[in-house]
C-alpha cells in the first residue's frame, strides 16, 4: 500500500516516537525490578541490539535511495532484486550467529548466556535492514509501522512476561533478539512475498548494496561523533561528578535526536522519488521540515523554561545540577539535526559535500572539546554549541550554493540489466 509522502512522513514520525515510549517504558520497569547489576547487564545487551542496529541503517538508507531512484521501467526488476537479496542474506547472517555464539560461549563460558542468546537476532538484522529500505524506496508507510510496532510490542510484552514467568535474564534477552525475528517477518510476509509473485526477481549482490552504503556509513558516524560521543568526551576532560551529568544531557539530545530519526529515513526516498518521477520536490521536503521543526521548538521551549522538572522526569532529582545546561544541550541537538536532515537531502540528490561538512563538523567538535585547556561543563557545551553552529552555518550555504557537478548516483551500483 503506497499512500503520499506527507502520510508517510507523518505515520512513520507518530510511529517511531511510540516505539521510543516504548522502549522508555520498558526502561522504567526493569529499572525498578531488577538489582543495578542486572539492569546494567540488560541495558548493556540492549544497547549493543539497538546499536548494532543502528550501523544497519546506513544498509536501509542505501536500499531505500535504490529503490526510490529507480528508472521507472527497471523499478518492478528493483524490487524483485532487494526481495531476493533480502532472503539470501540469512544464511551468512546464520553462520555468523553460530560462529558468534559459540566463540563468545568458549570465552566466557556460563557467564556469556545472556550474549549468546543476543546473537539469535543476527540472521534476520542485516534482511531487516534491507526491507525497511525496500518498504521505504516504495513509500510504503504501512508495513514499516507495523513492522516496527510489532518490534517494540514484542519487546516490551515478551520481556515483560518471561521475567514475570521466572525465566530471569536469559528469558529477558531472548525477548529481546526474537523482537527483531518478529520484525522481519512482518515485512518478509508484507513486501518479500508480493514482490517475488509479481516480479521475475534480478540480480543484487550484498557486495554492491554495501558499497551504496558507505556515504551512509559516514552519515551514522557522524550521528555518534557529534551526540554519542559526549559521555566518553566528558570522561577525558572533565571531573568526575560532572561526567554523569553530561550523560544525562546526552540522553535528552538522543530523545530530541530521534525524535526526528523517522523523518529523515523518509527524507532520503521521497527526495529520491520525486526527482526519479520529475516531480517538485516542496511537497516531499516540506512536511519533514514542518514536523522536526516543530519538535526542535518543543524541545528547545521545555528544555528552557522547565529544565528541571524535564530532567526530573528523564532521569531524577540527582542530575538537578545539570538543569543550566539543557538549554544550550538542546540548541545543540536541533542544529546537528538540521545538519544531518541537509546532509540527507543532499545525498538524495547526488551532492556529497553536505556529508562531508557534517563529517568534518563532528570531528572538530571532538577535538576542540579535547583541546580546552581547562574544561567545565559549561565551557564544554558552548564548544559543542559553537561547532554545531558553525557547521549548520555551513550546510546553509552549501544548499544555498549548489555544487557545479554531482557525484554519480548510488544506484550505479544497483540491479545488473
Amino acid at each position: 500500500m503506497r499512500i503520499p509522502a506527507a502520510s508517510t512522513a507523518l505515520l512513520i514520525f507518530l510511529s517511531s516516537n511510540l516505539a521510543n515510549l516504548g522502549n522508555l517504558v520498558f526502561n522504567m520497569l526493569f529499572g525498578r525490578w531488577m538489582n543495578p547489576t542486572d539492569f546494567a547487564l540488560l541495558a548493556a545487551c540492549l544497547t549493543v541490539l539497538l546499536g548494532g542496529m543502528g550501523l544497519l541503517e546506513a544498509l536501509r538508507m542505501a536500499a531505500s535511495h535504490q529503490m526510490a531512484d529507480a528508472a521507472p521501467d527497471r523499478r518492478a526488476a528493483q524490487e524483485a532484486a532487494l526481495a531476493r537479496l533480502s532472503r539470501r542474506a540469512l544464511l551468512p547472517g546464520l553462520i555468523l550467529s553460530i560462529l558468534g555464539a559459540a566463540a563468545w560461549l568458549a570465552l566466557q563460558g556460563r557467564d556469556a548466556a545472556p550474549w549468546v542468546l543476543l546473537f539469535m537476532a543476527l540472521p534476520v538484522a542485516m534482511p531487516l535492514s534491507i526491507l525497511r529500505g525496500l518498504a521505504l524506496g516504495r513509500m510504503q508507510a504501512v508495513p514499516i509501522v507495523v513492522s516496527g510496532q510489532a518490534e517494540m510490542l514484542f519487546r516490551l510484552l515478551g520481556a515483560v512476561l518471561a521475567w514475570q514467568a521466572g525465566l530471569g535474564m536469559g528469558g529477558v534477552v531472548l525477548a529481546l533478539a526474537l523482537s527483531i525475528g518478529a520484525a522481519w517477518l512482518v515485512l518478509d510476509r508484507t513486501v518479500v512475498m508480493p514482490a517475488m509473485r509479481r516480479h521475475a526477481p534480478a540480480n543484487l549482490s550484498i557486495g554492491r548494496l554495501v558499497v551504496a552504503s558507505l556515504p551512509f556509513v559516514a552519515l551514522q558516524a557522524a550521528q555518534l561523533g557529534a551526540l554519542d560521543a559526549d559521555v566518553l568526551l566528558a570522561w577525558l576532560v572533565l571531573p568526575a561528578d560532572q561526567t554523569g551529568l553530561v550523560a544525562a544531557l546526552c540522553l535528552f539530545q538522543r530523545v530530541q535526536f530521534y525524535a526526528c530519526f523517522g523523518l529523515a529515513s523518509v527524507l532520503l526516498p521521497a527526495v529520491a522519488l520525486a526527482r526519479a518521477q520529475g516531480a517538485a520536490l516542496g511537497p516531499a521536503i516540506q512536511p519533514i521540515i514542518l514536523l522536526s521543526g516543530a519538535v526542535a521548538a518543543t524541545c528547545l521551549l521545555a528544555a528552557t523554561v522547565f529544565p528541571t522538572w524535564v530532567l526530573n522526569a528523564l532521569v531524577g532529582p540527582q542530575y538537578a545540577a545539570a538543569a543550566t545546561g539543557l538549554g544550550m544541550a538542546s540548541a545543540a541537538a536541533a542544529l546537528f539535526t538540521f545538519g544531518y536532515m541537509a546532509a540527507t537531502l543532499m545525498l538524495a540528490q547526488g551532492d556529497w559535500r553536505g556529508l562531508a561538512v557534517l563529517t568534518a563538523g563532528a570531528a572538530c567538535q571532538g577535538l576542540a572539546i579535547i583541546a580546552l585547556p581547562h574544561a567545565t561543563l559549561e565551557g564544554f557545551l558552548i564548544t559543542k554549541l559553537v561547532a554545531q553552529g558553525v557547521t549548520a552555518l555551513g550546510l546553509v550555504v552549501m544548499l544555498l550554493l549548489p555544487g557545479r557537478s554531482q557525484h554519480p548516483q548510488p544506484t550505479a551500483t544497483g540491479i545488473q540489466p
